[in-house]
């Protein structure tokens, strides 16, 4: 298998709930070595919280996430973890 082709992020049926709010429903994604993903949508859909949890600053109610290496998580407002 080549380097293009090599899964480095494969997410699996994420959800996560803040109390009643359902933000994420069964959520997947599978990104390669190469690949340009942009994350989209209304406010309130999930892109923030998707972005936590791929970072490791939240924790998934159901699911996997799977990453060979590490991801950069540059908020648009300024906080400190």
């Amino acid at each position: 298998m080549n380097d293009a082709a090599r899964v480095l992020l494969d997410v699996g049926g994420v959800w996560k709930a803040f109390g009643k709010n359902q933000v994420l429903r069964g959520m997947s994604l599978q990104v390669a070595a190469g690949d340009v993903v942009v994350v989209v949508g209304e406010n309130g859909s999930g892109k923030t919280t998707l972005l936590k949890i791929l970072a490791g600053l939240e924790v998934a109610d159901r699911g996997e996430v799977r990453m060979l290496g590490r991801i950069g998580y540059c908020p648009q407002s300024l906080e400190l973890y």
